[in-house]
């Protein structure tokens, strides 16, 4: 998971050619390979700095172990975005972003 401290970030579609979305500092990306339930081991997207960027990152280790437990209506509000994010998908999409990662099962 990362968070987008300051700068603008472009969100690419699968391919790597059109800009889906926008990410302003304050915003997140890599939340949907955190949640467990999409079983998305991988990202999806690529993401590329449009402006100069701060960024902090949090592990999965961290987010499951600290995040979920202590903070649940933060975790509950990540977990929303990633569903509401992985619906935007199809299965082409999916399955091209599979195999770009080498995972042959859809």
């Amino acid at each position: 998971l990362f968070w987008l401290a300051e700068g603008q970030l472009e969100v690419l579609d699968v391919a790597g050619k059109r800009v889906m979305a926008t990410v302003d500092a304050g915003g997140i990306i890599g939340e949907m390979s955190l949640v467990e339930e999409l079983g998305l081991p991988f990202h999806v997207n690529t993401v590329r700095a449009r402006t100069v960027c701060k960024l902090l990152y949090m592990s999965q280790a961290v987010f499951h172990d600290m995040i979920q437990p202590r903070f649940p209506a933060v975790y509950a509000a990540i977990r929303e975005m990633a569903v509401t994010r992985a619906r935007f998908f199809d299965h082409d999409d999916l399955r091209n972003a599979r195999q770009r990662y080498g995972i042959l099962s859809l």
